[in-house]
């Protein structure tokens, strides 16, 4: 089980040099995830600084439960005109999706979303 809010705390400590002051809200309830910490880790720093990098002004990052999996979405206040198509992942960042049995998606790189399985108090019972 791992927190998902401290995991999301620790890739936007990483990130900070990136951030250059940018406003970031993380608005999301209380989450555990089952997955690696390390690998989650880098999958949200991926997603978290694509955002950075493709857009202008605050980043917002919500977590949501969404049935038995909590879905991250990493939000730039302001796309950039020419976004990278969301096929322009690391292949680095699939294999580390694939291995904590979540999904990926984004039509343009300054709205995108992860999805993780729930773990612990957070799965909704059955």
């Amino acid at each position: 089980m791992v927190d998902l809010l401290e995991q999301i705390r620790a890739a936007l400590d990483e990130l900070t040099p990136l951030l250059h002051d940018r406003v970031v809200d993380i608005e999301m309830p209380r989450l555990t995830v089952g997955a690696d910490a390390t690998t989650l880790q880098r999958a949200l720093v991926a997603v978290i600084s694509r955002a950075v990098d493709h857009s202008e002004g605050a980043i917002t990052v919500r977590a949501t439960r969404q049935g038995t999996a909590a879905r991250i979405d990493v939000m730039g206040e302001h796309s950039r005109e020419h976004p990278p198509a969301a096929s322009d992942w690391p292949a680095t960042l699939a294999l580390d999706v694939e291995a904590i049995d979540g999904r990926l998606s984004g039509g343009d790189a300054a709205v995108v979303w992860l999805t993780v399985p729930l773990s612990g108090p957070s799965t909704p019972e059955a």
